[in-house]
């Protein structure tokens, strides 16, 4: 009887058994988005192909044109008259009621374009889902809840008397992050009154996690930065590109300026590539020289090409001499050459007693680093390093 009953439970363990694993397989085997049941499959786009069902979606609102609750016995069915899958719909009645116009597959995190096109003034907006939470909706995080953004306080502190707008725009991902330029506008929230500015904010998730948003920095609108002429941010294409960067703050003189990850600092040298760490010299770099004189950045260099009789000159042969600009801060720039190598010089005007020479040095190395090629650091990475030039405040 117990030998009977024992087989019995044996039987029955393994039943489970064998039924737990075909469970786990079917589970973990099966796509991400099925688990999350989001994905392509619940993309529904009314324009151009479905256009003519706006006029009857229009008749589904409460409350024609407000942020009302519409009736999901009304939409349905004609999301489905007008071919919407029941994935569709499902995001639809989850969402409380936004249709999936675009789909990103990402990674552990997906990107999503949403929109409510029935609605007046309604713009397409980007979610972020299959993460956890499942959905998280960009614009509602930095414009309704921005005690939620990491560094808010900022925008009080450089634009007063403004905030983040709507509308955000996706520039990239970037490992666990997600980085959106989002409308500066004015404390009365009008999509109109558009102050030409940008914050650049990254929602940041780990392993799927979402953890939250940070403000990251502020830039202006390429089109608007003559007219603005605020030099205190870089344009929002150099943003982009420099804004993870390691910064150089030099208090004394009072100026800051950004350089690659990829460089380090070296005293009395400048912004050198982690390559070229252990060696002694001759090796590709930005220079910093401080040069006190009274004269400005052009005399001074044509005093110093100036040959003088018996002496070395500091800097030969000088070439491409030039007054331009960075943004709206004038500089004066020239080429030279010497025993060492040539450099591209800038010259930049800190006070009635100083100059700053920042400069690229090639040093004609056979060698290549992580940016400079033979020797040669690229125009295209000095030029951003010089971009980010700051005097403080």
């Amino acid at each position: 009887m117990n030998l009977a009953f024992s087989k019995i439970w044996i039987a029955v363990i393994l039943l489970v058994l064998t039924a737990g694993g075909f469970f786990a397989w079917q589970y973990f085997g099966i796509s991400k988005e099925k688990i999350a049941g989001i994905g392509p499959d619940a993309v529904w786009q009314i324009w151009p192909t479905n256009s003519d069902a706006i006029p009857e979606l229009q008749k589904c609102s409460v409350e024609p044109n407000t942020y009302s609750i519409y009736s999901s016995t009304c939409v349905v069915p004609i999301m489905e008259k007008y071919g919407a899958s029941r994935k569709a719909v499902e995001f639809f009645e989850r969402t409380h009621y936004w249709f999936l116009t675009d789909f990103q597959e990402m990674g552990k995190v997906d990107l999503v374009t949403i929109s409510t096109p029935w609605r007046t003034n309604s713009n397409d907006q980007y979610a972020l889902v299959n993460g956890s939470p499942s959905i998280v909706y960009v614009e509602d995080e930095v414009m309704n809840f921005p005690e939620r953004l990491v560094n808010y306080d900022k925008i009080a502190d450089t634009l007063p008397d403004y905030t983040i707008g709507s509308n955000p725009w996706f520039v990239k991902r970037e490992n666990d992050s997600f980085l959106f330029l989002v409308p500066i506008i004015n404390e009365r929230g009008c999509r109109i009154c558009y102050s030409g500015h940008m914050a650049l904010v990254s929602f940041d998730f780990k392993d799927g996690n979402y953890i939250g948003p940070e403000l990251l920095g502020f830039c202006t609108e390429e089109t608007l930065k003559a007219d603005i002429r605020d030099d205190r941010f870089l344009t929002c294409s150099q943003l982009k590109e420099t804004y993870n960067w390691q910064t150089y703050r030099n208090e004394e003189y009072g100026f800051e300026i950004k350089y690659p990850s990829g460089f380090f600092y070296k005293e009395a040298v400048g912004f050198v590539e982690n390559e070229w760490k252990e060696r002694v010299g001759h090796y590709p770099f930005i220079g910093m020289d401080f040069i006190e004189t009274s004269l400005a950045p052009q005399q001074w260099v044509e005093e110093k090409l100036a040959p003088i009789e018996g002496q070395p000159q500091m800097y030969q042969w000088g070439t491409n001499k030039k007054t331009t600009k960075i943004g709206t801060l004038e500089v004066f720039q020239f080429r030279s050459s010497g025993v060492s190598g040539s450099n591209q010089n800038t010259l930049i005007q800190l006070s009635d007693n100083t100059l700053l020479n920042i400069y690229k040095h090639s040093s004609g190395w056979s060698e290549s680093g992580t940016y400079s090629k033979k020797g040669v650091i690229p125009d295209e990475i000095f030029n951003q390093i010089l971009s980010t030039f700051r005097f403080l405040e």
